[in-house]
């Protein structure tokens, strides 16, 4: 069979560290592969590799140039909402034809599925899938698995994922990397069923208790109080005369499916979305619109989303970005204190994420991005927390620890959930209500 591309004794150095090291992999036409890894093990650099111009050593060849290989990932987002203008195109997922507009109004879902529909556009003689599912909701999901069998009649697909279940039947080859090297390859049930394989991913409890103390602070009864509240995108209406009380001591879980509004609705309660200010509503029973600041609102508020991950692209360490999370700031302008420093070090421990500590953000994998962020959430011991989709690109390992570490927050702590997801299984037990938005 002829080789699409082969890597041989490949070492790949990134930012003065060795991401991939000694990595030799042959694809050849008609194989289509998943690429398994936990955070951090240097998958979307393999990949990425095939058509950005990263220095290596070894040897590496590819039939395709940069033009005939499609991707979707999590970059490609950061990229286009960093440098617009926005883009004109429709996809196979049903998603309509949009003229230039302000990103910002697009639900999480919404962006993801537009990054798909550019992949797809270029006409891909390769198409490669990083994390792609995250962010859809289930239909959307089912629908572009059965697009992505459709596709593989004709093109050829490498898929990152760190769900199992999306490992769909057209992949008949596995490659698993761990610490930057080749862990395993081979065919998918060779693979799928190796001993050391499964026990990768297998999740390690991490012991978490006693790690909250109740401050047990005076709230008013209602934490959350909107009115009848419109919330319009030029001729689009995604609120009308909406209704939604949240209590003291209740935990919500907000479902929809992707475009129901759930974004915006977040950007209601922290304030981003500027429409919040003419509305009747109320946060921790003060009325939005009567002079207070975003930064009085956000001083009870943390918020774990996409959107906080992709403003933190700087050139920051992971400390930083911990430690900005006492002043709700993007960047860290302010030197924290020595007891701001040692929260910042003992959440950073908590989350294993002390050997990333003196790197700089912006290098780091999605999921452990997005495990920092986490760190920067907690803290300052938030009243109310935001977790939009919190598990997006996080391993197996990292996925169990997190939900673990969720529910432990709304159950032994002082804090408050919102908790969105498109998994409904995800849904910790601490979560006593759920609002379905349509």
């Amino acid at each position: 069979m002829k080789k699409v591309f082969d890597f041989n004794n490949v070492f790949v150095r990134l930012h003065g560290a060795e991401v991939l090291k000694s990595i030799n992999w042959i694809v050849t036409k008609g194989q289509n592969w998943v690429i398994l890894g936990l955070n951090g093990a240097g998958k979307s650099t393999l990949v990425k590799s095939l058509f950005e111009d990263f220095p290596y050593s070894g040897e590496k060849n590819c039939i395709y140039s940069s033009h005939e290989i499609g991707y979707v990932s999590f970059d490609i987002e950061k990229k286009i909402l960093t440098s617009p203008p926005f883009i004109d195109i429709a996809n196979n997922l049903q998603l309509r034809k949009r003229p230039l507009q302000d990103l910002s109004t697009l639900s999480t879902g919404q962006m993801r599925q537009l990054i798909i529909a550019r992949a797809l556009d270029k006409k891909p003689k390769l198409l490669i899938l990083d994390e792609p599912f995250d962010g859809l909701d289930e239909k959307s999901r089912v629908e572009f698995k059965k697009i992505i069998t459709d596709l593989m009649k004709g093109i050829q697909i490498l898929l990152i994922t760190h769900r199992f279940d999306e490992i769909l039947d057209g992949f008949s080859r596995i490659l698993v990397l761990h610490n930057g090297k080749v862990f395993a390859e081979g065919k998918r049930t060779e693979i799928l069923n190796n001993k050391k394989v499964r026990e990768l991913f297998e999740h390690e409890p991490v012991s978490l208790n006693n790690i909250f103390k109740k401050r047990k602070p005076i709230l008013p009864r209602n934490l959350i109080d909107m009115k009848n509240v419109t919330v319009c995108y030029g001729d689009k209406v995604i609120f009308k005369k909406f209704n939604w009380v949240m209590k003291r001591g209740e935990n919500w879980a907000i479902l929809g499916p992707n475009g129901a509004g759930k974004t915006s609705l977040l950007r209601l309660i922290t304030g981003d979305n500027l429409q919040a200010y003419s509305q009747n509503i109320k946060i921790f029973g003060r009325q939005k619109g009567t002079g207070e600041s975003v930064w009085d609102i956000k001083k009870n508020i943390a918020e774990v989303s996409g959107d906080i991950q992709i403003k933190f692209q700087k050139s920051i360490t992971v400390l930083e970005v911990v430690e900005s999370g006492f002043f709700d700031s993007i960047g860290l302008f302010r030197k924290a204190t020595s007891k701001q420093y040692k929260i910042a070090k003992n959440w950073i421990s908590r989350l294993g994420l002390n050997n990333l500590k003196d790197h700089k953000f912006a290098v780091l994998s999605q999921g452990q991005q997005r495990m920092v962020i986490i760190a920067r959430a907690m803290v300052k011991s938030p009243l109310l927390l935001i977790l939009d989709e919190p598990t997006t690109g996080l391993d197996m390992k990292n996925r169990k620890k997190i939900l673990e570490l969720i529910d432990l927050i709304g159950t032994d702590s002082d804090t408050q959930l919102i908790f969105v997801t498109h998994y409904k299984d995800e849904i910790p037990k601490s979560i006593t209500k759920a609002l379905d938005l349509y």
